[in-house]
């Protein structure tokens, strides 16, 4: 029940964001539309891959439940930190692109 739950919110996120900078979409050509969109999800791709191997790996070697859901929690943290930012570099010097030509 809580995969569905997880679907259901990420297609509302997702549906909700690009609701909010359809204007902004607009404005790009199409190539750097599909640059940013394809950005997005390989972001996604990423932090997944990054937080359900990497953090169930590593997390795996402690033996606390607590402590090893700390140390999750802080993975996966970081993970959103480290790509989110990545992924704001990419979209910034894709519209930074677009409003200097």
């Amino acid at each position: 029940m809580s995969g569905v739950f997880s679907i259901i919110a990420f297609i509302a996120i997702l549906g909700v964001t690009i609701i909010a900078t359809m204007d902004r979409l607009k404005e790009l050509s199409v190539w750097r539309s599909i640059g940013i969109i394809l950005s997005f999800f390989m972001t996604i791709a990423i932090a997944t891959l990054l937080i359900y191997f990497g953090g169930d790996w590593f997390a795996g070697y402690i033996t606390n439940g607590l402590m090893e859901n700390i140390v999750f929690f802080i993975i996966v943290v970081l993970v959103i930190i480290l790509l989110s930012s990545g992924l704001n570099k990419i979209i910034k010097k894709l519209t930074r692109e677009h409003h200097e030509q």
